[in-house]
């Protein structure tokens, strides 16, 4: 054993074995380093590749949000863009509210003809009100509908076009089309490319086969320009027709609300301040401090408030459950006046329906 070799493996074997064992012992460990050292770079790979999946994961999910919140502002807009019938809806729901506080009040006798004026007035608001917001929502339909087949379609197809699923589709159309444009193109080509033509045509009316798919990947940008516009289209003509289809089933459910709206709206106003047309005005008397029914045409008074009914303007007597004069049900606040035998009203209001599902039926027999 030389000294050379004691200084370099002294600290390895401490002379407990000859050079050549020394040797092997060092290169065995050497060994088990370099393994450690493959496995802790294995391992760092393994991480920063883990690192750079979550940080594109991060930045996918980060943009999907951006998509979804720009998605999310920009529906917020179009609902609140507001057409300018909806505006002169808005004004004159605002004269009806003013002319039903200038009518809400107490009035004297000497003031009988400023009520009747003041009537007019009301139920002329009101009738404007009503009209307006049938302007309003033709508008708004016109208005949403043409949103829905062009800036909302729009969205929702890039929206979709960003997704897996999109992408899927979109590539699925390309092929469609790009596979019928070689086939009728091969066809009426060369013999070879005649040859190959069937190749382009799937069994499947709408299928794609795997000529066409690699056909796709090695062509060129400007040929797939044609296929690509056409899986747009394609997809955006669906989306045309679903948020057309949303619209118009949404508006159908928000016309027929308002339509009920006002209905109500003109019966509580009837209720409240008689029919727009009556000759009976309910007036206050200071000197008994107590409110009065008063005929304007034939100056009969009644102290206690009578029926009257809503279709004829006749006083409905408090035991009839319908006007004796034009045979009309009483009105729902009539009912509240009624001082007969509540069933009789239940009775006849049975009978009124039964009458109507009986017409019903007729017209429906007849028109068979």
């Amino acid at each position: 054993e030389t000294r050379v070799r004691k200084v370099i493996f002294a600290e390895d074997d401490a002379l407990q074995y000859t050079s050549w064992e020394s040797i092997s012992v060092i290169l065995e460990k050497k060994k088990v380093e370099l393994a450690e050292r493959q496995e802790e770079a294995e391992a760092l790979a393994e991480q920063a590749k883990r690192d750079e999946d979550q940080d594109y994961m991060n930045r996918k999910t980060q943009l999907h949000r951006e998509r979804q919140e720009r998605r999310k502002k920009k529906m917020e807009a179009i609902k609140k863009d507001q057409t300018k019938e909806e505006k002169a809806e808005q004004e004159a729901a605002a004269e009806l509210m003013d002319a039903v506080k200038d009518f809400d009040r107490d009035f004297t006798y000497d003031e009988l003809g400023a009520k009747v004026e003041l009537r007019r007035v009301l139920y002329k608001a009101f009738e404007k009100s009503n009209t307006t917001a049938e302007v309003a929502r033709k508008a708004r339909e016109e208005y949403n509908l043409r949103r829905a087949v062009n800036e909302d379609a729009e969205t929702l197809t890039d929206e979709f076009l960003g997704t897996q699923e999109g992408q899927l589709r979109f590539k699925y159309e390309m092929g469609v089309h790009f596979g019928k444009m070689r086939f009728s193109k091969y066809t009426d080509g060369t013999k070879f490319q005649a040859s190959i033509a069937p190749l382009y045509k799937s069994k499947e009316e709408e299928g794609v086969t795997v000529l066409t798919s690699v056909s796709l990947l090695l062509a060129k940008r400007g040929d797939i320009a044609p296929s690509r516009e056409y899986a747009r289209e394609r997809i955006l003509a669906e989306f045309k027709k679903k948020r057309k289809e949303e619209v118009e089933q949404d508006l159908q459910v928000k016309t027929k609300a308002s339509e009920d709206r006002y209905k109500q709206a003109f019966e509580d106003l009837v209720a409240q301040f008689g029919s727009p047309q009556t000759v009976w005005e309910k007036l206050w008397d200071p000197s008994s401090q107590q409110n009065y029914w008063h005929n304007h045409e034939s100056n009969d008074t009644i102290w206690q408030e009578p029926a009257i009914c809503h279709h004829c303007d006749a006083v409905i007597d408090p035991y009839d459950v319908r006007c004796f004069n034009c045979n009309t049900e009483r009105s729902k606040y009539n009912c509240t006046l009624y001082q007969g035998d509540s069933s009789l009203i239940k009775k006849a209001g049975d009978e009124e329906e039964a009458d109507a599902m009986d017409n019903a039926s007729s017209t429906m027999a007849g028109s068979k």
